[in-house]
């Protein structure tokens, strides 16, 4: 599967350079302080672009032709078809390169005015979609849609030009037009400013242990893509913050069942948020009736809850991106949590993870390896696997940060063999110890 764009990456902390394509599922690893969650960072920061409350300067420019449409529309109530250019694909880049390539991007995102790169370039490679289409009913509701389909999956996204354009605000309808044409391009779920990218940082559990007493900062401070000057964390860790603080169950969840799966098979028991109002989460073990606050539970308890929270929470996501997903679980449990994750790639939600794991990894190479395997409902019966747990190589992408000989990293694509991705560092490290226990056994 050909990506849809590329995040290019000269000179930033550790990294010396970083090329990263986009895919469904994209995979970190490399050794600790190589740069992978500087990465997702920023890969965090690009996808919430189209859905960020950013001053009007600051947004992703309109594209041109999408004025020129509404007012046809406006005039005709009927429907206007474009097809899409390589001329769109540019502007968007240059839109989207224009955002990022300001230092305030980046000093926003890491909450800090000194870090900067020498080069950031994200280019559209190639548009989701081929044509676009807006459509106006005669009471003036209009439509958009993509290659034909509505740009929700069993209904229609629908808004009002009539007032507006009749009293001057027709740029507002096309900035709102481009918003989901760059969402869309971008490859990410749902639509903007409801569906939003989820970061789970890598500190997690402190953060979160910590939550009540950073909860009157937070409250006060609600705006999307605004870093509180008294609250020193990443801007995607005060997002994961306010979430928490704010996360409300909804049974209708499309990723519910995915959080009772886990509960089910690795915590035996159930996560439940703000049972005092404050942000608070317990855990209840199965067969009793007795809640356990959050600092009484097991470290692994306490690494999944915020995951298991936001999965049946309210909040759409657009992507999710996960740092150490392995953190505190047993290798058996590792391995259900990639499965979880596979499950989310196969809703169309975009997945980023950064991993140290080479238990999760192998289980990621079996799902992929399992999806075209000429056995697979045979094996799938046989070790328990469901139709959604499989997941298709074409999209998933892999990338190593190692050590460029000056102290610094570069990130190298990973092989993609028969049965997944080869991991030089983790393969490594396996062998050197295979060989000491070689020699420590020899008589």
């Amino acid at each position: 599967m050909d990506p849809l764009w590329s995040l290019e990456v000269e000179g930033f902390g550790r990294i010396a350079h970083a090329r990263i394509e986009q895919a469904p599922l994209i995979v970190l690893v490399g050794k600790n302080n190589s740069g992978k969650s500087y990465m997702a960072s920023l890969l965090w920061g690009l996808m919430n672009i189209p859905s960020s409350a950013r001053a009007a300067a600051r947004r992703t420019q309109a594209l041109e032709w999408i004025l020129a449409d509404l007012q046809k529309v406006r005039t005709s109530r009927g429907s206007v078809h474009h097809a899409v250019s390589q001329s769109d694909s540019e502007h968007i880049s240059g839109s989207l390169n224009r955002i990022i390539e300001d230092p305030a991007f980046i000093a926003e995102i890491f909450s800090d005015d000194q870090l900067v790169a020498k080069k950031i370039v994200v280019k559209i490679k190639r548009m989701a979609f081929k044509q676009i289409g807006i459509s106006s009913s005669e009471y003036g509701d209009s439509y958009i849609s993509f290659d034909g389909a509505p740009f929700l999956q069993g209904d229609k996204l629908s808004f009002s030009l009539g007032s507006g354009i009749e009293s001057g605000e027709e740029s507002h309808f096309a900035q709102m037009i481009s918003d989901f044409v760059v969402h869309k391009a971008l490859g990410l779920a749902g639509w903007p400013m409801l569906f939003r990218p989820i970061y789970l940082p890598a500190a997690r559990t402190g953060i979160l242990m910590s939550l009540k007493s950073l909860m009157s900062s937070l409250v006060d401070n609600m705006r999307p893509l605004h870093n509180p000057q008294n609250i020193r964390f990443t801007l995607p860790a005060v997002q994961f913050l306010q979430m928490m603080v704010m996360a409300e169950e909804d049974k209708r969840s499309e990723s519910r069942e995915i959080a009772e799966h886990l509960e089910s098979s690795v915590l035996a028991g159930r996560v439940r948020s703000k049972i005092d109002g404050l942000g608070g989460v317990a855990y209840k073990p199965r067969n009793t009736d007795r809640e356990l606050p959050l600092f009484l539970s097991s470290s692994m308890v306490a690494e999944l809850a915020p995951f298991l929270i936001l999965l049946r929470s309210h909040f759409k996501m657009s992507a999710f991106i996960i740092e150490e997903p392995e953190a505190h679980l047993h290798l058996s449990a590792q391995r259900e949590m990639a499965r979880a994750l596979v499950k989310i790639v196969n809703l169309g939600i975009p997945v980023v993870i950064t991993t140290h794991s080479d238990t999760f990894v192998q289980q990621i190479n079996l799902l992929m390896h399992l999806h075209g395997h000429k056995r697979r409902d045979e094996l799938m019966a046989k070790f328990g696997y469901e139709a959604n747990e499989t997941l298709d190589p074409e999209k998933a992408r892999a990338y190593e940060f190692v050590d460029d000989g000056s102290g610094r990293t570069v990130a190298r694509e990973l092989t993609k063999e028969e049965e997944g991705f080869v991991v030089p560092s983790l393969n490594e490290t396996l062998a050197d110890l295979a060989k000491e226990l070689y020699e420590f056994d020899k008589s």
